[in-house]
């Protein structure tokens, strides 16, 4: 075992309370370690790669460009749903212009683009969106509440713009 960060914060994943952390190397992976006086210790995998984890937080990986095979593009921070362990509390957060999505695809050299939210649905033009991702060669992927799901005649309109894979969000 090496310890390749001796200070950290975490949190306790069952009362959500603040902790001091650490990060290991454990065989080939990396480990973040802690211990919660209610709730006992916790050992959370981070990286199954330790010299990946290795360059990653270090310069060197800033130098070499690692060819990514998917991308999380949320296109939208709205939501029609109020879940209490949401991760996007900021609902007022601009949405990606059309212009910010074709680029960021275009410039994105794997195939897999995951097209999330806030709730991507809510997007009048997520249609075109799709298609836009599909004519640069891209899988587009739609992670989503499914809610606006419901309505067949939307589903149909997705499919027809290029979506073949959905991700339910809860």
């Amino acid at each position: 075992m090496e310890i390749l960060k001796e200070k950290t914060k975490s949190i306790c994943p069952q009362c959500f309370q603040e902790l001091d952390a650490r990060v290991i190397q454990d065989n080939n992976s990396v480990f973040l370690e802690k211990e919660c006086p209610q709730h006992g210790r916790f050992k959370i995998l981070i990286e199954k790669d330790a010299e990946f984890y290795k360059r990653l937080m270090h310069k060197e990986f800033r130098k070499e460009k690692i060819p990514f095979k998917q991308l999380a593009l949320p296109v939208t921070y709205q939501c029609n749903l109020h879940c209490p362990m949401c991760y996007e509390p900021d609902r007022e957060s601009k949405e990606v212009s059309i212009e910010k999505f074709t680029t960021t695809i275009k410039e994105f050299s794997g195939n897999l683009v995951k097209i999330t939210g806030g709730e991507p649905t809510l997007r009048k033009d997520l249609p075109i969106l799709i298609k836009m991702a599909k004519e640069q060669g891209k899988e587009p992927t739609l992670c989503s509440n499914c809610v606006k799901l419901a309505n067949m005649k939307y589903v149909k309109m997705l499919k027809k713009a290029g979506i073949k894979h959905l991700l339910l969000s809860h």
